[in-house]
């Protein structure tokens, strides 16, 4: 029998994704990342772009 070794996540690092609507998809992934996942979202500008 193989032994499953459990890992956890905590953290992504480097996620750039454009989109075409910044305040829609920040709802979609703040209820994925911060209320599914637990994660908290920095504020930065990446090239001058939130």
């Amino acid at each position: 029998m193989t032994e499953v070794t459990k890992t956890e996540v905590i953290g992504i690092d480097h996620i750039y994704i454009a989109v075409s609507d910044l305040s829609r998809s920040e709802i979609f992934y703040d209820r994925v990342l911060l209320d599914t996942l637990g994660f908290r979202k920095n504020k930065f500008k990446l090239g001058g772009e939130p």
